[in-house]
């Protein structure tokens, strides 16, 4: 496998490791109780964890890495990573259930694949569209109104669907960022009406 070493810069290296640390980490303390503490995964369940992970995936992306690239690399770094943990310990990822088996036994996500730090690209994603279409509203509405209308979203989805092909989306993933996030978080305009007050009769 290509050394994602080779690619990136010391930062974005950090960045990488930073991202990826969490998962990695509770997935060790899981192998190491056999494959039984399902606890060893509560901590990906803290909102702060999860900001950081965003946060330094997302950072790694402003670098100038595609979000399918930071893919690759995630992959890349977790296997130099259970390469090592495996010299040491033969046995550690030998276990009786399969790991696979037994994370789906109990209803979780492939932790030994990374896919909950995986997954959250697609928040990553999310953040960066985010950007791109504040981008292009008109300033003057979006201050003064502070919403964004449904005809915009519509009339900015072309160049924000192109954006996700270009990162090397696939079309059911861009459908599935559209349905989940950008029609989702549309916010709705409320028209507030007036009461009139009756003048008083003279």
């Amino acid at each position: 496998m290509k050394d994602y070493k080779a690619d990136l810069s010391k930062k974005q290296i950090s960045l990488l490791e930073k991202a990826t640390k969490s998962e990695i980490s509770c997935f060790i303390t899981f192998l190491e109780s056999e494959c039984q503490d399902i606890h060893a995964f509560d901590a990906l369940a803290k909102p702060t964890t999860k900001k950081i992970t965003v946060k330094a995936l997302y950072d790694l992306h402003s670098s100038g890495i595609t979000l399918k690239n930071i893919e690759t690399y995630i992959d890349q770094l977790k296997s130099t990573i259970y390469e090592t943990i495996e010299e040491e310990d033969p046995w550690l990822f030998h276990q009786e259930p399969p790991i696979e088996e037994r994370l789906q036994e109990e209803k979780m996500l492939n932790h030994e694949h990374l896919e909950w730090t995986t997954n959250l690209l697609e928040d990553v994603a999310a953040l960066d569209l985010q950007r791109l279409i504040k981008r292009r509203l008109d300033k003057q509405q979006s201050l003064s109104k502070g919403y964004i209308t449904s005809k915009q979203k519509d009339k900015d989805w072309p160049v924000i669907r192109q954006s996700m092909i270009d990162e090397g989306f696939s079309e059911k993933e861009i459908q599935e960022f559209h349905k989940r996030h950008y029609k989702a978080t549309q916010k709705k305009r409320r028209t507030i009406r007036k009461k009139k007050t009756k003048k008083p009769k003279k």
